[in-house]
Formats: C-alpha cells, sequence, structure tokens
C-alpha cells in the first residue's frame, strides 16, 4: 500500500523499503540528520526482495528532498519499482511518500 507522509526508520544493520510496495514515483526526506555524519543510502530493485549490495545513492541532508522522482531516476536499465534505503552510523527517521 502506498505511503502518505509516513515515517520510516531505517538502521545500518539491514535495508528497509522505503516505498509501500511497487510504485512509479516517490517523495523522502531525512529528518533525523541535523549534523549531516549520518547518511541515507538508497538502492532501487525491481521486486520486493532487499538488495544484496551494501552501497548506494547518499543522501545526507535533510534540507534536501527528494520531491515526486520517477524510480526509474535512481537506477539503470530495469524498471525499478521499489526503493530501499539504510543508513550508514545510526538509525534514522525519513519521511516517505509514493504512488
Amino acid at each position: 500500500m502506498a505511503r502518505n507522509q509516513e515515517v520510516v526508520t531505517v538502521t545500518p544493520d539491514a535495508w528497509t523499503e522505503l516505498t509501500g510496495g511497487a510504485a512509479t514515483k516517490i517523495t523522502f526526506q531525512t529528518v533525523t540528520n541535523e549534523e549531516k555524519t549520518n547518511y541515507l543510502v538508497v538502492r532501487a530493485t525491481t521486486t520486493g526482495t532487499a538488495p544484496t549490495a551494501t552501497t548506494g545513492l547518499r543522501f545526507s541532508t535533510y534540507h534536501d528532498p527528494e520531491i515526486n522522482r520517477p524510480l526509474t531516476d535512481y537506477t539503470t536499465g530495469a524498471a525499478a519499482t521499489r526503493l530501499w534505503g539504510r543508513s550508514t552510523k545510526d538509525p534514522m527517521l525519513v519521511i516517505v511518500s509514493d504512488d
């Protein structure tokens, strides 16, 4: 089910699905990274299976949200339908809306 401004907790231990199932667009913003010492890492997939890689695109500041971004912007080749996140240091909160 799509998320509508839901708070999602991500940790450095495992990938957490940011999308609420299959989606085409996403808006997200970190809300607990004021010191900018922790990063949100994201990876896109085409299935509900978490990525196996531990790296991805990094986002560091709560002042610069991703707004209504197509999931295809986070990957090359395959049409992504899920977006996953993990933090690099401490658990962090991310507000997410998707369609």
